[in-house]
């Protein structure tokens, strides 16, 4: 099984994966920060590696008192702007349903420190990249997970606090991929 494995930064997950998995057939892809990157890279890597299952790692910011690393079970565009008009945002989901999925992403094109009214009723995190990560995905058939890592609160002090969380999210994810029958997970 090839699997591809996309982050947004070499500083949220940076593995030598053959310290880890011998013989594996993981790959480690960063997208670079925001949506249009993530949806470039996971295009070109899908059709590059041609994966059995993309998983997508990074960090998120929190609207709900989650910690931890999170499944998502479905991701949001959030960024009604970028919406046609008439276009009601609870169209824009995408899901994969899985047996452990937890929580809901809106994707914003821009770091979150004010979410709106919508945004923090209807999502659990923030982040920047994975609706263009699941919309590749669902385009190309290959299925998708995701995890969070809950970083930061989704505030002002959201760019301060981010850094300084991520090797615990790192260790936690590398603990997922460690001790978790992948191919479980694909539905």
């Amino acid at each position: 099984m090839k699997i591809l494995i996309l982050v947004a930064l070499e500083k949220e997950f940076k593995l030598k994966f053959n310290q880890y998995f011998k013989d594996s057939n993981y790959k480690l892809v960063y997208t670079g920060v925001g949506l249009i990157n993530a949806t470039m890279i996971t295009t070109k890597y899908i059709l590059l590696y041609k994966p059995d299952l993309i998983i997508n790692y990074g960090s998120a910011g929190n609207l709900k008192n989650h910690t931890g690393l999170k499944n998502v079970k479905q991701v949001y565009i959030i960024d009604k702007s970028i919406l046609p008009d008439k276009y009601d945002i609870k169209d824009s989901y995408l899901s994969y349903d899985n047996k452990n999925n937890e929580i809901i992403v809106g994707s914003s094109i821009k770091f979150i420190t004010k979410p709106d009214i919508w945004t923090k009723e209807n999502c659990d995190l923030v982040d920047m990249e994975l609706y263009g990560i699941a919309c590749a995905c669902n385009y190309f058939n290959v299925p998708w997970i995701s995890r969070k890592w809950v970083s930061d609160n989704a505030d002002i002090n959201s760019i301060n606090n981010w850094e300084s969380t991520l090797p615990e999210g790192k260790e936690m994810f590398l603990n997922f991929l460690t001790n978790t029958n992948i191919t479980k997970l694909i539905v």
